[in-house]
């Protein structure tokens, strides 16, 4: 029995809604494929922060190596040094990617990771693991987190928040899931074994994965003839004369200070002022870092909605009433010093996953490697500062004065964001 033609005009939109759906699987797979390898490398890569479950066995073992005491202190420098080598690494990513695809950078800070790593276990000498762990290792990891993450934000042209976001959040899971395995490897089979099986097996498999990633979403040779449709493209050279690139420099740095300022010395000022155990500080310090995980994803989804610049500056917003309520926090308040925790936490997980994709915005997708490198010196500068603001403000009798003193650095950074705003206004950026 023929079909009436009542039935043929209502299988059409069926027809055409299948079309549909097969045409952005088809376009979408490919890339939802790449981005999940891109946060596989991410989270086997980002082991940076991983230190502190590494510094006190190092000093052991090179204090019985060298028949002389070493203290974890003095390894700090280490540590501090892989801050200024993350960023170099990333613009020397930039360099390779232009010559040879993000493929390659990808591989090439994979062989410094297992280098630094290895030698980081195997050094003999405090000022050569130093150097190893700062220098090779920074490298290794600047690399290996700017040339991922660029593939990452260039995925998705319309999505750089939520494609940027994702890969920053595999990036800080790193550090949550290696200090556990690690200090549980350490307790079983050493350190000199751990940190030399973790350069094997993480960096070799980082550089077996590269082999899966497809040169053409990744800025191989074929994609490099490509047009980017992501506005203009601007070099490093250039970026860094603009006002726009001052301006978003002196942004980041000032909204990464007041949480890296307290992150490092939490468990001590969490025990001093809360008057707890360094067992239960020690929680404290797990929820910021799960906090700044959910606030890369979270933040990096926001801005596709909200607008960068807009995220941003309520990031910063919450990090002012969470400094609020640790100043506010007395003897037994846990829960409002923890609640402050969070937002540091939140504010600089988000800074740090909405930046390459507000760098990508303004300044291009093409020379996002090497320009997110000298943006994030901006980071850079805040590890340094922070600690040093730290060091300066608190007293004997409280950290009342370093409270404010980060209050009123966040709230210098809030004035610069909006300064920022207006600028970027009549070029239409997010």
């Amino acid at each position: 029995m023929p079909k009436s033609p009542g039935n043929r005009s209502s299988s059409a939109p069926k027809t055409a809604e299948s079309e549909l759906i097969r045409t952005l699987r088809e376009e979408n797979g490919p890339r939802i494929r790449q981005l999940l390898l891109y946060m596989l490398i991410l989270l086997l890569g980002g082991t940076l922060y991983a230190w502190s479950v590494f510094c006190e066995p190092l000093a052991a073992n090179l204090s019985a190596l060298t028949g002389r005491p070493v203290t974890s202190s003095s390894l700090s420098l280490a540590f501090s040094l892989s801050f200024v080598g993350s960023p170099a690494g990333m613009m020397l990513a930039g360099a390779v990617h232009r010559r040879a695809g993000l493929r390659a950078g990808i591989a090439a800070g994979s062989a410094m990771f297992i280098i630094g790593m290895a030698g980081t276990a195997f050094s003999p000498w405090p000022w050569l693991l130093i150097l190893f762990y700062g220098i090779f290792f920074g490298i290794g990891s600047g690399m290996i987190f700017c040339s991922a993450l660029s593939g990452a934000v260039a995925l998705f042209p319309g999505h750089h928040g939520v494609a940027g976001g994702l890969a920053s959040m595999s990036w800080g899971l790193s550090s949550m899931l290696y200090a556990p395995l690690a200090s549980a490897l350490v307790q079983a089979v050493g350190i000199t074994t751990t940190m030399a099986g973790i350069a094997v097996c993480s960096g070799g498999l980082i550089w077996l994965l590269t082999f899966l990633l497809r040169a053409d979403l990744c800025g191989g040779p074929a994609a490099r003839t490509e047009s980017i449709a992501s506005g203009h493209e601007v070099v490093w050279k250039d970026m860094i004369r603009t006002s726009e690139f001052r301006l978003m420099w002196i942004f980041m740095m000032l909204s990464c200070t007041a949480s890296l300022m307290l992150f490092s010395s939490c468990v001590p000022i969490a025990t001093r002022q809360l008057g707890i155990s360094e067992m239960q500080a020690s929680f404290v310090v797990a929820l910021l870092a799960l906090a700044s995980t959910c606030g890369r994803f979270c933040g990096g989804l926001l801005s596709d909605f909200l607008g960068r610049i807009n995220t941003l500056l309520l990031a910063v917003v919450i990090l002012v009433f969470g400094l609020t309520a640790m100043l506010f926090s007395s003897q037994g308040q846990v829960a409002l010093f923890a609640l402050g925790c969070i937002g540091l936490g939140v504010t600089y997980g988000s800074v740090n996953a909405i930046y390459p994709s507000f760098v990508a915005d303004v300044f291009g997708v093409r020379e996002l490697s090497r320009n997110y490198g000298f943006m994030n010196l901006a980071c850079c500068a805040a590890s340094f500062a922070g600690p040093a603001l730290l060091y300066l403000t608190s007293r004997e009798g409280g950290y009342a004065l370093t409270y404010a003193s980060a209050i009123a650095v966040s709230a210098l950074g809030l004035c610069t964001g909006w300064l920022l705003k207006r600028q970027l206004r009549p070029r239409r950026n997010p």
